[in-house]
């Protein structure tokens, strides 16, 4: 997985880990993504400490 913030790298290749509900969250939003499109998806902030 290579991490993007407004089109540049910024995370290089990394793995990723995730407990089963995380997976399932992450397939629903990416499958949400692709059907609204980008630019309809809310913008989320990473919590503080993260």
């Amino acid at each position: 997985m290579t991490v993007y913030l407004r089109g540049r790298v910024v995370g290089g290749d990394t793995g990723l880990w995730l407990s089963v509900p995380e997976a399932r969250s992450l397939a629903a939003e990416l499958a949400r993504a692709l059907t609204l499109g980008a630019e309809e998806m809310p913008v989320r902030r990473p919590r503080a400490g993260r």
